[in-house]
């Protein structure tokens, strides 16, 4: 669906169009409208109603491309529209990125700082919270979540009020894709048995420090996926803690 050259040409499609000293201004941000861009054949296949008031961000032939960059909470309504009421098959597309750095704004002087790159790899696991609202249709064949792993540049005010740099709390003004690494396809529940720990008994506390989660609310989320997924089962207890089972 995605390759790397049509990905790196929206971008500069993108930029070319568009005022580089005006970050995040635009009505569609930079991030959504170039994943629109590298799908879509034509303008044809942009922005297509389909039923009412729904409105697909792409239509190719019989698949609805929904493309969510921050969380997957609003796709659950579309879903549930789509699956009770049409016959379209759905591709949700969701960016996570692999490779970030940060960039701070001055939001006086608009002056920009250097680059900073993150040291964590972001994967599909630190997204357990969001991921959780597709729970109820992972398996339907006709349901595709579609991963782009990107190189990006996340552009920040330095306006946080929660740390005397003024970071924590901060604003996100933008994110400015790089780079398409690669790209993973979700359909079956098999898919997502990356979400199980390497030991087949554990609990929420094992699991975290398996995931390298400091979350507990990714946790909890990780593991009532599993749950309803069938791929794990509440076998008793250790100590005070739930003990958990793979299937």
């Amino acid at each position: 669906m995605l390759e790397k050259e049509r990905f790196k040409r929206a971008i500069e499609e993108y930029e070319e169009r568009s005022d580089p000293h005006r970050i995040g201004t635009m009505n569609e941000r930079m991030l959504h409208a170039v994943i629109k861009s590298c799908i879509a054949d034509s303008d044809d296949e942009l922005e297509v109603k389909i039923g009412g008031k729904n409105i697909a961000d792409v239509l190719k032939e019989n698949t609805a491309y929904e493309i969510q960059t921050e969380s997957l909470f609003p796709v659950k309504k579309k879903l549930d529209f789509y699956f009770s009421n049409t016959d379209h098959n759905v591709n949700v597309v969701f960016p996570v990125p692999r490779e970030k750095y940060v960039c701070w704004a001055d939001p006086e002087s608009g002056e920009l700082s250097k680059k900073n790159r993150s040291p964590k790899k972001r994967t599909l696991i630190d997204y357990a919270d969001t991921l959780i609202f597709l729970t109820d249709y992972i398996g339907d064949e006709r349901l595709t979540l579609t991963v782009l792993y990107i190189s990006e540049c996340e552009y920040r005010n330095l306006d946080g009020k929660r740390s005397k740099d003024k970071k924590r709390g901060s604003t996100r003004i933008e994110r400015v894709p790089i780079e398409l690494l690669f790209v993973e396809e979700y359909k079956t529940k098999d898919d997502y048995r990356f979400l199980l720990p390497r030991e087949s008994r554990f609990t929420a506390k094992t699991y975290a420090k398996d995931k390298k989660l400091t979350s507990g609310r990714k946790v909890a989320c990780a593991i009532k996926m599993m749950l309803n997924l069938g791929m794990i089962r509440i076998c008793g207890k250790e100590g005070r803690c739930i003990l958990y089972e793979t299937i």
